[in-house]
């Protein structure tokens, strides 16, 4: 038995020609838009607060192999509050704390407070000569 071959060449066309409307809407919403540009970091005015436990000896913050505040302590201070330049992406930032303390383990608190984001802080428990890095970050931040 025989079809009709026009008949159903004509439905064949007849149902994609019905089709390729939702498809193509269905297609177009999921084209991701161009990622945007990558902003370069840029140096921001943040507030850093040091708490330990213990008087340190020696206390230095570096980003990128740059020194940014550093101090070398009688053994007496220890809270250390300064305004620093730090680098931020649109996530965070990060630095390393380097320390000389003494033996006995010491918590230390650090605290960073930069414009427009809301204040990150962080808790250690280290001893000894500490270089440890410390990261904070913040959801996606448009300028």
């Amino acid at each position: 038995m025989r079809g009709k071959p026009l008949l159903q060449w004509g439905v064949f066309v007849l149902v994609w020609a019905v089709l390729v409307v939702p498809i193509w809407r269905v297609a177009q919403s999921h084209v991701h838009p161009e990622a945007a540009p990558v902003v370069a970091s840029t140096a921001t005015k943040a507030w850093i607060s040091l708490h330990f436990s213990s008087p340190p000896t020696h206390v230095a913050l570096e980003q990128d192999d740059v020194v940014l505040w550093q101090t070398s302590n009688s053994a007496t201070q220890s809270v250390f509050e300064e305004e620093l330049p730090l680098v931020f992406d649109a996530y965070g930032t990060e630095f390393w704390l380097k320390a000389t303390l003494g033996e006995n383990p010491v918590a230390v608190e650090l605290v960073v407070e930069a414009d427009r984001r809301a204040p990150r802080s962080q808790t250690l428990w280290v001893s000894g000569d500490v270089e440890e890095p410390l990261s904070f970050s913040w959801e996606h931040h448009h300028e």
